[in-house]
């Protein structure tokens, strides 16, 4: 049985607040470690609002040299992580990393 790949919990490099028509958001940039992902393969980055048990916005794709950046709705205060997924080369749902460490919504 061949192993299954786990990515790495992401990691927060910078938070800035913005607005986005007139309501409060937040640009998210980090880095996940692509090392070991199987060639095909590719992973995509989610924001969760911990306060709210939701997915804020849409997930994003993390760059071939392992930065990624993200738009979302920002509930100013809310505790909030990230998660990376795998998505195999068939586009199929793969595992997912344990969380970020936990960041606070501008």
């Amino acid at each position: 049985m061949a192993s299954v790949f786990v990515p790495a919990a992401p990691v927060i490099t910078s938070i800035q607040p913005t607005t986005f028509f007139n309501q409060p958001a937040a640009i998210i940039s980090g880095v996940e470690d692509l090392n070991g992902l199987p060639s095909g393969d590719s992973i995509q980055v989610l924001i969760v609002d911990k306060d709210r048990d939701e997915v804020l916005g849409s997930p994003v794709q993390v760059n071939s040299d392992g930065t990624w950046r993200v738009a979302i709705p920002s509930y100013r205060g809310d505790e909030a992580y990230a998660n990376a997924v795998v998505i195999d080369a068939a586009g199929s749902l793969g595992a997912t990393s344990q969380p970020s460490a936990l960041f606070i919504l501008p």
